[in-house]
This record gives structure tokens, C-alpha cells and sequence, in this order.
């Protein structure tokens, strides 16, 4: 079973791999994506182990990759559905 702090941090990194992908950067080492979340890189190479995807020690994880690991991961590649009721013009 996957701690909801493992799957919030899943959630940051995602969050920062995004910003990493529209600068234009290809790689990032698990030092430099635990500085950006303030956390260890230990603890983020164990959060990513449970996405399956591996990083290359000489070139660290391939953004573009491990944002889908994540997403596939956590659920999202395929959309999320919801539905807002009770929020009048807001939920427009």
C-alpha cells in the first residue's frame, strides 16, 4: 500500500517535472528534483521506484518519461471526470 504522503509528493514532482518540461529541459537527477521539493534524493528515488520508471545514473530520469509514469501511475493519463454541483456561476 502507497502512503498518501508518497502519492502527495508523486503529486509535487509531477508538478515540477511540468515546470522543468516547459523550460525546455530534457533531464533531471533525483539531487536536483529534491532540492526544487525540499526533500532528500533518497526519498525521491524510493517515490519514484513505486512508478516502476528508473532513471540513467549518468543522465538522471527523462522528464518527458516520468511524467508519464507518474501520470499512468496515479491514474491521470486517461482524465479525470467530476461533476460540480451547488456552485452556481463558479462551477462555469
Amino acid at each position: 500500500m502507497i502512503s498518501e504522503k508518497t502519492i502527495s509528493r508523486l503529486s509535487l514532482y509531477h508538478y515540477l517535472l511540468t515546470t522543468l518540461k516547459e523550460q525546455s529541459l530534457e533531464f533531471v537527477f533525483s539531487r536536483e528534483l529534491a532540492h526544487m521539493a525540499n526533500a532528500t534524493p533518497a526519498q525521491v528515488r524510493r517515490d519514484l521506484m513505486v512508478t516502476g520508471y528508473e532513471g540513467n545514473p549518468k543522465r538522471g530520469y527523462n522528464i518527458d518519461e516520468l511524467i508519464h509514469s507518474i501520470e499512468e501511475f496515479m491514474g491521470l493519463s486517461a482524465g479525470i471526470n467530476l461533476v460540480l454541483v451547488g456552485v452556481g456561476s463558479l462551477g462555469r
